[in-house]
């Protein structure tokens, strides 16, 4: 089968591999219809998240089920599905106590042995172990587009809001508009805040999270933003502050902004150390949460897509085949033409 692998010193080539079988009871193979370039492919391109090279790419993706192990219980050839970027049995302790994304059996799609040795979606058939809990039954009426990134940075934008505990009335900032942040703002407006101000340095991405929800937004390339933050709440500092870039500037504002008593939820990567004002978050006893994607509400955020409370089309603005990956990754990369997120059709 074709597949995007990435090599040593993070070169990219579209090549021929062998395809997946069933290796577990609980595995299924799915037949990859849509895939999509993530900002952790482009970290563990140049290592910024390490990994061994040499691997597949690729962890969001919708497609149809080909075949399944023995095990599995829901699944059955010719589903379509989304599925979670990381994977998890459900049954060991760290699973158990509700911290999936540590499963101690599992890992990430599409990087490599140092993250479990699983699979990657950039392929035009990809191996799911524990398919009854990281695959998600999409209905017919909803397209590719519409669940495509369900499984990883919807996922993790809700779980910013929710870890952050947005309540009604509050308000919100969330710092860098980027695909997660745009996420972010867009699961946000579920939980009724008064306002939502986000900040990025692309006016293009800006423009995206008003469509999304955001109620004012900031020039994060401004002289004080934390100033112009505090502007458009009208001096209010924000009950929640969701960090969705991962940068030391983000993380510093978020420790600046942040109320009295409020919340900081980071869900931005920061792949590399960074410095928290740990001091300014005690003065303030603000509460300070991180992590991944909430892999448990992929079910959730397909019965409110195709509700209509949720559409993450606006942040699919490029479309690529599978043999034209390179290209969609060097766009995806450079930023260029306002591209937010890039769909790759197999």
């Amino acid at each position: 089968m074709r597949a995007l692998v990435c090599e040593d010193g993070g070169a990219l080539r579209l090549a021929s591999v062998d395809a997946p079988v069933i290796e577990a009871p609980g595995d299924v193979l799915v037949r990859i219809t849509t895939t999509t370039i993530c900002g952790g492919d482009v970290h563990l391109r140049h290592g910024v998240i390490p990994a061994e090279m040499g691997f597949v790419m690729g962890h969001e993706y919708v497609g149809v089920v080909e075949a399944v192990g023995e095990g599995v219980r829901t699944r059955r050839p010719g589903d379509r599905v989304v599925g979670a970027a990381i994977i998890s049995c459900g049954v060991c302790d760290r699973c158990a106590k509700g911290a999936a994304q540590q499963c101690r059996d599992g890992g990430i799609l599409g990087a490599g042995r140092s993250w479990g040795g699983f699979g990657g979606t950039h392929a035009e058939m990809l191996r799911v172990p524990f398919a009854d809990r990281t695959t998600a039954l999409v209905p017919g009426e909803l397209d590719d587009e519409q669940v495509l990134l369900v499984g990883d940075i919807l996922s993790t934008g809700l779980h910013g809001a929710r870890t952050g505990g947005v309540r009604p009335g509050d308000v919100v900032a969330v710092l860098g508009a980027g695909p997660v942040g745009l996420c972010a703002v867009h699961a946000t407006t579920l939980f009724g805040p008064s306002r939502i101000v986000a900040t990025d340095l692309e006016p293009a991405r800006l423009a995206v999270a008003r469509r999304l929800g955001a109620d004012a937004v900031v020039d994060a390339g401004a002289p004080d933003v934390v100033g112009a933050v505090l502007e458009a709440t009208g001096g209010v500092e924000p009950d929640v502050v969701i960090e969705a870039a991962g940068s030391q500037p983000t993380l510093l504002q978020a420790a600046e902004l942040v109320r009295p008593g409020g919340r900081v939820a980071i869900i931005g990567n920061p792949g590399a150390a960074r410095e928290l004002p740990l001091i300014d978050l005690f003065n303030k006893a603000a509460t300070v949460t991180g992590g991944l994607a909430a892999l448990d509400r992929m079910p959730e955020l397909i019965r409110l897509i195709a509700a209509g409370r949720l559409d993450l089309r606006p942040l699919i603005t490029h479309r690529f085949a599978l043999d034209e990956i390179a290209a969609a990754f060097d766009l995806f990369e450079r930023r260029q033409e306002n591209v937010v997120k890039v769909a790759v059709q197999v």
